[in-house]
C-alpha cells in the first residue's frame, strides 16, 4: 500500500519562522565575546537522509574489490537521483532524521560509544535546509565537519569541497581513500581491538586518526539564494587494507559516517538558523513505520503533503500526520467525511469505514517513549513532554557546546481505512480536517487523503492461512483496570482485547488451569470450592469440587469474538513443578477467600483422580461451544517436557489431546514418549533461533505456509527472540512475512495484553510486564523469554486499543495472505496454470520482497535500519503485490469462465 505521509515530512508554521539573533545565540549555548558565531545548521535539526548499502571494499593496486563477508545478499541499493543537491529536488522519499548519534569511533560494538554504525553503509547522502531572507546581508558563512570516509560538500547544487576521494569522477558507490596504516593496524600488522587494545588505542590516537575533518570551509555568498537553501553532504565509505580481506564478517570498524557538522555565521542578519524546534504549531507528514518522539519536529522548509493509502478490499490500512508545538496543544480535534471517487463516478467509501485515532506516548518494556498507541478520544490538552533524551545524546550535545535538547508537545493523528469487500476499485479522495485553539482566527488545517482500492479481496481474518499466535491475558486486563476479576465488567474488557486479536486471525486460546504460571496469572481459572471445615492437607481435593464457570464464560466469549480458535491450550504442567504438583486456587465457599494450594505430585495415581473431572469438564465445555475436541492441547512444555509417568496420566484422561511446547531446538519435539511404546503428539510448537533465516531466491525459494509436519494437524511456528516490544517499528512491519521465508507458517508466543500490574504501593518498583512476574515460574533471562512481544495492544481509557506495532503487524499479515495466494498458484499450480509472462511477473514481485526482507533482517541491529527502512519504498512494493494478485485472480476467473 502506498503512503505519502512517509514522503513529505512537512511543516506548516503557524507562528513566526524567523529566529532573531538572541534566539540563535541561545540555540548554541553561551557564546564567548570574542567568537559570536551563530549556528545555522548542525546535527540537531531535521535532515533528509539516504542510506546506500553495499559490501565493504578492499584496496588493491588498480582500485578496489568488494569484500564478501559472512552475510552475502542482494543489497538493493538506492543511490541519489540526478539533481539531488539542488534546492528543488524532491527528497520526500528520503528518511528524515535528527543526527543525535555520533559515529565518532566507527567501532561496531556499541559499548565503545560509537553509535554502532554498519559495515555495509557504502554511501551516506544528507540534505539540510536553512532560510536566507536577504543574501546581501549574509557577510560570512562557513562549514566545519568531521566524518568517517570521504566527503563532498554542495550548497544549492554547486560543489564546494571534495576530500579523501581521489577517484576520477564521482560515481555512486566509489569508495573513499585508504586511511593511514595506524587507523587499521597495530604495529604487528594485526587489526586493532577496542577491547584488548584499549590502552594502546588511547596512547596511539587511533580513534583520532579515523576521524577526518573539513575545517572553516567558506560558503561563497554568490551561491546563496533568497528563501530555502540546501546544504548537501555526500559521504563515501573508505577502503580497507589487504590485511582485512580475510576478516570477512569480523571487520571491527566501519568507515562511513557523520561525526559532527556545523554551518555557522558571524551574524544571524539575513539568515534563519534551523537548529531548534520552531515556535508555534506545526503539522507535518510522517511514515507510519517511522517512530515519533517528543524530540521530533517538522522542517519548516517542507510543504504539507497528502496521506496516501492503497490496499486490497477487506483490508485495513493506516496513515498519519503529526501535530507538534513548543507549547501545549489545546483542543485538537480531527474529522473526515466520506471518500469519493476521484473520477467522479461510482460509489463512495463512507466515513463509517474510516477511523480517526490519536497517538499516545507509551514506554512499553524497555522501549523509548514514542507515539505507539492509537486511541479514539483526543486529549483536551497535549502537554509538552517531560522526557529527556538518552545519555549518549546528552553527552554528544554537551561536547558540541549545544543547549539541552528540549521536548515539545507532539500528537500523531491517524486515519485507518477499512475497505469493504464490495468497494469498487479505483482512486478515492477526501480531506482530514484538523482544528485546535492554537490556530489563529479559527482556521483549520486540511490534509488531502488519497486511497487506492486495488481489485483483489482479502479473506476474512478467521480464514487467514497465516498463523499469528496472539495470546490474551485475562489477569493482565483485570489488574490493569482494577476491576473485580471475572466480573461482568472484567469480561467486557477481555472482549475488547479479543475483538482486536480476531483481526489477526484469533488462532489460539490459552486457559491457565494452574496458578502462578509463566503467563503471570495469580490464580487458576478453575476454582476448587472448599466446604467449611475441610483442611487443606492430605488429599484435600477429594472433598472439594472444581468450579468451571469461569472457563465456560471465557470460552463462550472467545467463540463470540474469535470464531473458532484452532487450538485451546490447557495449562496443566510447567517445568518448575515437574518434581512436585501443580498450584491451583481453592475458594472457601463461606468467605469467598481464594488461596493457592499444591495439588498431588505429577504422574502419581492421585494426579489422575485430581485432573480427570477438570480436564474432561473443560473438554466438554469446548465441544459444547462448537469447537473440535481435537483442538484441546495440554501445556506448557519447553526445553523440558513431562516425564513418562506424567504424560501417561494425562494420556489416560484425554487420549487424543496433543501437547503445546515452546523451545529452542528448531527440530522441535514431535512426540512425548510414554511407557509401553506409546507417545503423545506435540501438535503446537514455537521454536527459537531460526526465524531470521532467509535464503536468496536465486539459490532457493522457501514457502513457510507449506511447511512439512511430522505430526498430522500439527503447527510449528517461530518464537521470535529478536522482536521485543521495544523493537523498531520497521522490525514489526517486516516480522510476519519474514517468518514465511524462514519456512514456518507464522509466529507463536505473542502476547496481546500482558500489561504490568500496578505497583503495590506508591513509589514501589513496577514490573514491565505481567508475563513471567513470578520468579519460580518466570521464563526470562539473557535471551530466554518465552513471550518476547507481550503487549501488542495498548490499555486505553476504556479497554484495549491498537498500537502502531499492531497496525504494522496486521498490514503485514494481509500482505502474507496475498503472497500465499500467489505462491500456491506458482508452486502447486492449483485450479489453473498461469501464463509464462504473468508467472514471471508474480515471481519477480515476490522475489523483490524477499530480498528487501533480507536487507532489513541483516541490518536489524543497526540504528540506521530502523530509520532508513521506512523510506525504502515499502508502500509501492505492497501496492505491486496486491496489483499482481488482482491480475492473477482476473486471469484465473477468465480461464474458469471463458
Amino acid at each position: 500500500m502506498i503512503r505519502h505521509q512517509a514522503t513529505t515530512v512537512t511543516a506548516l508554521s503557524i507562528c513566526a519562522c524567523l529566529i532573531c539573533g538572541t534566539l540563535a545565540q541561545a540555540a548554541t549555548g553561551p557564546v564567548a565575546a570574542a567568537s559570536p558565531a551563530v549556528t545555522v545548521l548542525d546535527g540537531s535539526g531535521v535532515w533528509r537522509v539516504l542510506h546506500s548499502w553495499g559490501p565493504p571494499t578492499g584496496h588493491v593496486e588498480k582500485g578496489f574489490v568488494e569484500l564478501q563477508g559472512t552475510k552475502v545478499f542482494d543489497f538493493l541499493t538506492r543511490y541519489p537521483a540526478a539533481g539531488w543537491t539542488e534546492v528543488g529536488f524532491d527528497d520526500s522519499q528520503w528518511a528524515r532524521q535528527h543526527f543525535f548519534v555520533k559515529y565518532s569511533k566507527g567501532e561496531l560494538d556499541g559499548r565503545t560509544g560509537s553509535g554502532s554504525p554498519s559495515l555495509y553503509l557504502r554511501q551516506l547522502n544528507l540534505r539540510g535546509k536553512f532560510t536566507v531572507t536577504d543574501p546581501a546581508k549574509v557577510k560570512s558563512l562557513w562549514l566545519d565537519a568531521a566524518y568517517l570516509g570521504g566527503i563532498v560538500v554542495h550548497v544549492n547544487g554547486k560543489e564546494l569541497k571534495r576530500q579523501h576521494l581521489s577517484a576520477k569522477g564521482l560515481a555512486h558507490g566509489v569508495p573513499a581513500d585508504l586511511y593511514p596504516r595506524k587507523a587499521y593496524l597495530k604495529p604487528n600488522g594485526k587489526p586493532w581491538s577496542w577491547f584488548s587494545d584499549a590502552d594502546a588505542i588511547a596512547k596511539e590516537g587511533v580513534y583520532e586518526a579515523r576521524v577526518r575533518r573539513v575545517e572553516k570551509l567558506i560558503i561563497p555568498p554568490d551561491v546563496l539564494v533568497k528563501g530555502t537553501n540546501v546544504l548537501a553532504v555526500e559521504i563515501h565509505a573508505a577502503r580497507y587494507p589487504p590485511e582485512y580481506f580475510n576478516l570477512k564478517g569480523r571487520i571491527p570498524w566501519a568507515t562511513c559516517g557523520l561525526v559532527e557538522l556545523h554551518l555557522r555565521t558571524d551574524s544571524a542578519e539575513g539568515i534563519v538558523p534551523n537548529v531548534v524546534r520552531p515556535k508555534g504549531l506545526q503539522v507535518w507528514n510522517a511514515n507510519l513505520a517511522a517512530e515519533v518522539t517528543a524530540h521530533h519536529w517538522g522542517d519548516p522548509h517542507e510543504a504539507l503533503g497528502s496521506i496516501r493509502l492503497a490496499g486490497a478490499r477487506n483490508g485495513s490500512y493506516t496513515g498519519k500526520v503529526v501535530v507538534s508545538s513548543d507549547q501545549p496543544i489545546r483542543g485538537l480535534k480531527a474529522s473526515i467525511a466520506d471518500l469519493t471517487p476521484a473520477a467522479g463516478k461510482g460509489g463512495k467509501l463512507p466515513a463509517s469505514a474510516l477511523r480517526i485515532s490519536y497517538g499516545r506516548f507509551w514506554r512499553v518494556g524497555r522501549s523509548r517513549l514514542r507515539q505507539d498507541a492509537l486511541v479514539r478520544t483526543p486529549l483536551a490538552e497535549v502537554p509538552v513532554a517531560k522526557s529527556a533524551p538518552g545519555r549518549r545524546t546528552v553527552r554528544a550535545r554537551q561536547a558540541d557546546g549545544l543547549p539541552p535538547l528540549r521536548s515539545g508537545a507532539v500528537q500523531c493523528v491517524y486515519v485507518t481505512a477499512r475497505i469493504p469487500k464490495d468497494a469498487a476499485p479505483g482512486e478515492y479522495r477526501g480531506t482530514l480536517v484538523l482544528s485546535c485553539q492554537d490556530l489563529q482566527d479559527g482556521k483549520r488545517v486540511r490534509i488531502p487523503v488519497e486511497l487506492k482500492v486495488i481489485d483483489w479481496t482479502l479473506p476474512d481474518p478467521a480464514d487467514f492461512t497465516y498463523w499469528f499466535g496472539l495470546i490474551q491475558s485475562p489477569e493482565g486486563v483485570g489488574l490493569h483496570y482494577k476491576v473485580p476479576l471475572w466480573s461482568d465488567k472484567h469480561f467486557a474488557l477481555i472482549g475488547k482485547s479479543m475483538s482486536l486479536i480476531a483481526q489477526t486471525g484469533g488462532r489460539v486460546l490459552f486457559i491457565n488451569l494452574m496458578a502462578e504460571t509463566e503467563y503471570g496469572n495469580g490464580h487458576s481459572m478453575v476454582l476448587w470450592d472448599r466446604p467449611q471445615g475441610v483442611p487443606l492437607t492430605g488429599q484435600w481435593w477429594t472433598k472439594c469440587t472444581p468450579d468451571l464457570t469461569r472457563v465456560e464464560k471465557y470460552v463462550a466469549l472467545a467463540v463470540k469474538h474469535l470464531g473458532k480458535p484452532r487450538f485451546v491450550v490447557l495449562g496443566v504442567w510447567q517445568p518448575c513443578e515437574r518434581r512436585t504438583g501443580p498450584q491451583v486456587s481453592v475458594r472457601d465457599v463461606k468467605t469467598g477467600k481464594i488461596e493457592n494450594v499444591r495439588g498431588p505430585k505429577h504422574g502419581s495415581p492421585e494426579s489422575r483422580t485430581f485432573w480427570r473431572p477438570v480436564l474432561r469438564g473443560v473438554r466438554e465445555i469446548v465441544t459444547n461451544a462448537g469447537l473440535d475436541r481435537r483442538s484441546v492441547l495440554l501445556g506448557y512444555g519447553s526445553d523440558v517436557v513431562p516425564d513418562l509417568k506424567t504424560t501417561r496420566v494425562f494420556w489416560d484422561i484425554l487420549p487424543r489431546a496433543g501437547w503445546q511446547v515452546a523451545r529452542h531446538s528448531p527440530s522441535g519435539v514431535d512426540h512425548i514418549r510414554c511407557s509401553g511404546g506409546e507417545s503423545v503428539a506435540v501438535r503446537y510448537t514455537s521454536n527459537v533461533w531460526g526465524g531470521g533465516n532467509n535464503t536468496d531466491p536465486k539459490v532457493k525459494r522457501v514457502y513457510g505456509w507449506n511447511h512439512t509436519y511430522a505430526v498430522r494437524r500439527g503447527v510449528r511456528t517461530w518464537l521470535d527472540r529478536t522482536t521485543y516490544d521495544y523493537a523498531t517499528f520497521a522490525r514489526f512491519r517486516c516480522l510476519c512475512e519474514q517468518v514465511l521465508m524462514a519456512d514456518r507458517p507464522g509466529l507463536g508466543q505473542i502476547g496481546a495484553d500482558f500489561w504490568p500490574p500496578p505497583a503495590r504501593k506508591a513509589g514501589a518498583y513496577r514490573l514491565r510486564s505481567l508475563y513471567s512476574r513470578f520468579p519460580h515460574s518466570a521464563n526470562v533471562g539473557s535471551g530466554n523469554r518465552g513471550c518476547t512481544t507481550n503487549q501488542l495492544l495498548y490499555p486505553g481509557p476504556d479497554g484495549a486499543e491498537p498500537t502502531v506495532r499492531f497496525e504494522l503487524v496486521r498490514e503485514n499479515i494481509q500482505e502474507c495472505e496475498a503472497r500465499i495466494f500467489l505462491e500456491r498458484l506458482l508452486i502447486l499450480k492449483q485450479m489453473c496454470p498461469l501464463s509464462q509472462d504473468l508467472t514471471a511477473k508474480a515471481q519477480a514481485v515476490l522475489d523483490e520482497r524477499t530480498r528487501w526482507h533480507r536487507v532489513n533482517y541483516n541490518f536489524h541491529g543497526r540504528p540506521d535500519a530502523g530509520i532508513s527502512w521506512p523510506y525504502s519504498g515499502w508502500e509501492a512494493r505492497t501496492a505491486k503485490l496486491y496489483e499482481v494478485a488482482a491480475e492473477v485472480a482476473k486471469a484465473m476467473a477468465k480461464k474458469q469462465n471463458p
